[in-house]
């Protein structure tokens, strides 16, 4: 009788974050009235913050979260190489292949580039448009002047508008955010 190597790997690990998510997901499909009033809240606080208005914002947040997840798993394989799949032969059995090294967070940099440089290309010079949130808001945070609101922004996402270029507003550093919180 073959005993799988995995029978000894600490479940709780893995299962108790899994449940907690499930829990949070649940409870917030099923009564979102009770996190509602804590997000009303933090969107407020948020809206005046100069850090969450910012037009990068979302693609830092990205990769800040990318990155905290990627390097907390890398470590965790690093000092647990029981919990690597490619560690398991056929069988349950180690496999004779040498496992491959994980490339450490401070080589992947040029990838990191390559991925950011696009996204924050676009956050710099295009309009951000969001639900809720008046065309003459948006003509402020793109540099445009109000009175030609009407013929060069479209209040639809589906529209891209590019921020007025100029020389005391070279980038769109400011986002438009709608007023209510999400729901």
């Amino acid at each position: 009788m073959v005993v799988s190597s995995y029978a000894s790997i600490n479940f709780s690990s893995i299962w108790i974050p899994r449940s907690c998510l499930l829990l949070l997901l649940g409870s917030s499909t099923t009564i979102p009235d009770i996190y509602q009033p804590a997000l009303d809240s933090l969107y407020a606080w948020l809206r005046h913050s100069s850090l969450f208005t910012s037009s990068t914002f979302e693609t830092w947040w990205t990769v800040v979260l990318y990155a905290i997840i990627e390097v907390s798993y890398t470590y965790r394989f690093g000092h647990n190489p029981h919990l690597r799949l490619a560690n398991s032969g056929k069988n349950g059995s180690n496999s004779s292949n040498p496992i491959p090294k994980m490339q450490r967070p401070k080589h992947r940099l040029i990838e990191g580039f390559t991925y950011i440089f696009p996204l924050l290309l676009l956050d710099l010079t295009l309009i951000k448009k969001y639900a809720g949130v008046s065309v003459q808001e948006m003509a402020l945070s793109g540099n445009y002047d109000l009175t030609a609101v009407t013929k060069t922004i479209h209040g639809t996402f589906l529209a891209p508008t590019l921020h007025n270029f100029t020389l005391s507003s070279p980038l769109q550093t400011r986002r438009a955010l709608p007023v209510e919180p999400p729901t």
